[in-house]
Order: C-alpha cells, then sequence, then structure tokens
C-alpha cells in the first residue's frame, strides 16, 4: 500500500469516561448490614413462616435491584464502545477481501515454488539411485521438510544422496558376508533401512529355526533295562580242577549258602555234582537247618 492508514481516535477516553462511577455504597453498606445483622441466626418456626417468606421476598427484591442498575449503568458506559466497535468491524471487513485475494495468490505462488523444488528432488533421486530403485523408492526416505524454505535445494539433495548411498553400501556388506539365512537378513534391512536392526532379527530367526528343527526331531529310544544279574557260584582258583577225595577218615563237611536265587541254586547244583558234592536245600529255624532235601 501506498498510503499509511491509521486509525485517529479523537476522543480523550482518559478525559471522557469517569475514573469511577459514584454512588452511596458506603452508608448502603452499613445500613444494610444493620438491617441483616437481625436475620443473624434467624429459626423459622411453623408460627413464622408467613413473617419469614415476606422477608425473603424483601431481601430478594433489594438483590434485584441491585443487579439491574449494576445492568442498567453498563449499557449506558457500553453505548459509545459498542458504536466504535461496530466502525471498527466495518473497517475490517473491507481489508479482508483484497487481503484474502493477495494471500491466496501468494499461497499458490509458494505451493509453486515447493512443487519445483519436489520435481528437482525427483529428479536428483532418479539420476543416483539407479539399481536400488525397485528396492528404495523415493517415499521410503523423503523428508517434508526438504520443501521449506528454510531448507535449500543443494542441502535436501545432500541429504537425499546420504540416504541412497548409505543403503548402497549396506546392502554390499549383505552380500559380501558368508552367513546362512542371508536372504532373511537382506529382507530385514530392505523393511528397517538399518543393519542393525536387520543382523538382529536374522539373529532371532536363526535361533528360531534351530529350536523348531530340534522340536522336529524324532524321540530317541528309551535304554532298554539291563538284564538282570545271574551270579554264579564263586570258588577259589584252586578248585578250578576237581579235588582229590577225602580219605574215608575224613571229616563231613556242610556248606550252607543263604539268600540264594534260583539260579544261583541250579548253578550251584551243577557245581557240586561236578566236584563230587552231595547237594542239598535246607530251611532254617531259629538259625539251625533242617530238613536237606
Amino acid at each position: 500500500m501506498s498510503t499509511q492508514l491509521s486509525v485517529n481516535v479523537k476522543t480523550d477516553i482518559e478525559k471522557e469516561l469517569p475514573k469511577i462511577i459514584e454512588f452511596n455504597f458506603e452508608p448502603l453498606k452499613k445500613e444494610l448490614a444493620a438491617t441483616l445483622e437481625k436475620y443473624d441466626g434467624m429459626v423459622v418456626t411453623k408460627e413464622g413462616i408467613k413473617d419469614a417468606k415476606s422477608t425473603r421476598a424483601d431481601l430478594n427484591r433489594f438483590k434485584k435491584s441491585l443487579n439491574d442498575t449494576r445492568i442498567a449503568i453498563g449499557k449506558e458506559w457500553s453505548k459509545p464502545y459498542d458504536k466504535f466497535k461496530t466502525q471498527v468491524d466495518e473497517l475490517i471487513s473491507m481489508v479482508d477481501q483484497p487481503a484474502a485475494a493477495i494471500d491466496n495468490q501468494i499461497k499458490a505462488f509458494d505451493e509453486a515454488e515447493r512443487e519445483d523444488k519436489r520435481a528437482a528432488i525427483t529428479k536428483f533421486y532418479t539420476q543416483n539411485v539407479k539399481e536400488l530403485q525397485d528396492v528404495l523408492p523415493l517415499e521410503r526416505i523423503w523428508d517434508d521438510k526438504w520443501l521449506n524454505k528454510t531448507v535449500t535445494l543443494n542441502s535436501a539433495t545432500d541429504q537425499l544422496y546420504n540416504h541412497i548411498d548409505a543403503v548402497r553400501k549396506d546392502l554390499k556388506t549383505i552380500d559380501t558376508m558368508e552367513i546362512e539365512h542371508k536372504d532373511y537378513l537382506r529382507s530385514a534391512y530392505l523393511r528397517t533401512l538399518h543393519l542393525g536392526d536387520a543382523m538382529d532379527e536374522r539373529r532371532k530367526y536363526e535361533e528360531e529355526q534351530k529350536a523348531l528343527k530340534k522340536s522336529q526331531e524324532p524321540p530317541a529310544p528309551a535304554p532298554e533295562p539291563p538284564a538282570p544279574m545271574q551270579q554264579a557260584a564263586q570258588f577259589p582258583p584252586e578248585m578250578d580242577t576237581p579235588p582229590a577225595p577225602l580219605p574215608e577218615t575224613s571229616k563231613d563237611i556242610c556248606l550252607n549258602v543263604l539268600g540264594t536265587t534260583a539260579a544261583m541254586r541250579r548253578d550251584l547244583k551243577t557245581v557240586f555234582i561236578k566236584y563230587g558234592y552231595e547237594y542239598g536245600k535246607n530251611y532254617f529255624i531259629g538259625g539251625i537247618p533242617h530238613g536237606a532235601q
């Protein structure tokens, strides 16, 4: 605007408006306090209900009178302000229409600049993404702040290039790794675009696969119970050959073997008969053998 417009208020507000609205506040307050004092602690009885209602009406009537006076003074007080406000609002509405039209055009111009900047960034992306275009679409690394006026085009394209270059280097690193589940690692990286996070995901996946494989293995066969031990009768080495026959004058010796099993008794019988000894089964009463069989 070539002409500087300004509001010139000719009324001296401080001079024209009273500093205070005077009325009989102090005397009225004193008189009201004296009047209300007699109602302090008042008890309403059945006989005095009529007087209580009359007193309540008088108090409410005085209260309404006070409030009506305040409202009337407020209206008179605000009349010049209300007129002033109406006139100012009319002037503001006159300004709003052309200001809005200019604002819309400025916004359209700014949006056109943003779109030109977006196109330049997109072109830079296409020139540099190359073999990564299928796995790294521009939307994955786009930052809306690049379109702000505070961010230059060079700064935006530098940030974009750093994103592309970092992904390219990370994928080459993955390709050179000699590890299991490399395809899973690559897939995780393309999902997160963070090599450390992708490595963690691959490690967890590998542990899950090992656990799954182990759970699918057939259970090991249960060990067979050991065969019952048959304790053979043990004789000193010198008895491996039949002993020489005892002289007729030798004494009889009775060998008692206690706590034997059926298998042991069979083996003892075989050995005894082999070496010419008598074999028989006894039962014991009070520790004394009886009844050789």
